[in-house]
Order: C-alpha cells, then structure tokens, then sequence
C-alpha cells in the first residue's frame, strides 16, 4: 500500500506565488555603452554578482562578476559593456509560478533571471535571483502564520463578542459517570 502524499504548506506556496511577488523591482542597471572600468564599483557598491543590461528602456544582455574576471585576466582594453555582456538571455515572467523559475533555475545552474512582461518581452520589471525566492517564501509564510495566529485568536475571542456586561460568570458543567476515569 502507498502511503498518503503529504504537501507541506512551502511546496503549496511554491505553487502559489507568482515570480512578480518575490523579484527584486528596484534592479541596478547598466547601458552596453557603460565602460567595464566602471562595473567594478557598480558590483562592489551593491554587494551584486551581477546586471542587467537595458538599452533605452529594453533588455539587451546581461553583465555578471565572471565575465568582469574574465575581462581583468585576459588584460583586454577597457571597452564598453556590451563587449563582454550575454545576449542571449533566459528569463522568466512575472506573472509565471514559482515554481517554474525555480525548475529553470535549477536546469540552468544560472544565478539569476531578468524578469519580463509577457507582452514585451524585452521590457525589464525586476530580477529574480534564488535568494529572491527563499525570501519570498519566509515572508509569506510569516504573513499566513501571523494571519493564522489571528484569525484562532478571534475564533477564541467570538465566543464573547456578543456579550456586554460589567461582571459576567461562565459556569461549565459535564455530567460524570461514577467510577469513570476515563
């Protein structure tokens, strides 16, 4: 006999939340025409491994950490961005399930993915990187603890909601069997 399948209520979320509900919005950009001199500081100021790179409003590659160490070891000019960028991108949408990002991210081995409206997909909304996700899922299950915690304190509370009165007496009352124990 197989035994029930149990889900837990984070494998239930992962099916639940959107990508648009976990991503970064606020997303540090660099243009192709940016010098790789410069990321250097972008990278270190921001405590990122990597960036988007958005020409006029549209995605256009993506710059990391390793492709700055590539670019200092090869002892290359300093040159623009869009030299040593990726172009060809994988992302996700926002309004995707989680669960599917994370199924990418785990056949991609990427760190990261620029997150894109379906309609235009090249309109940059966010990034979504696996740090993104984990705190997305704490937070939530904080929000439906904490939701949880109320709504069985007010289930505790309904009881006497209805009652006015200065002093009140509750008495119980339960018949016993004599000799009942149990």
């Amino acid at each position: 006999m197989v035994p029930p399948i149990s889900i837990t209520k984070t494998q239930e979320m992962v099916y639940e939340l959107k990508v648009g509900e976990v991503m970064t919005k606020n997303v540090i950009t660099v243009r192709p025409d940016d010098r790789m001199s410069q990321l250097r500081g972008i990278l270190r100021q921001n405590r990122i491994s990597g960036l988007p790179v958005v020409d006029r409003g549209q995605l256009v590659g993506l710059i990391s950490l390793e492709d700055f160490i590539t670019w200092l070891g090869a002892r290359a000019e300093d040159g623009p961005i869009q030299e040593r960028m990726t172009r060809h991108l994988e992302t996700v949408y926002d309004d995707e399930p989680l669960v599917s990002a994370i199924g990418k991210f785990e056949k991609s081995g990427l760190g990261r993915f620029p997150v894109v409206a379906r309609k235009d997909k090249r309109k940059l909304l966010g990034i979504l990187t696996k740090g993104d996700v984990i705190e997305g899922l704490l937070k939530k299950l904080e929000i439906d603890y904490h939701e949880e915690q109320n709504r069985r304190h007010r289930a505790g509370h309904a009881f006497f909601e209805d009652v006015e009165a200065d002093r009140s007496t509750l008495v119980l009352q339960y018949d016993v069997k004599g000799q009942d124990f149990t």
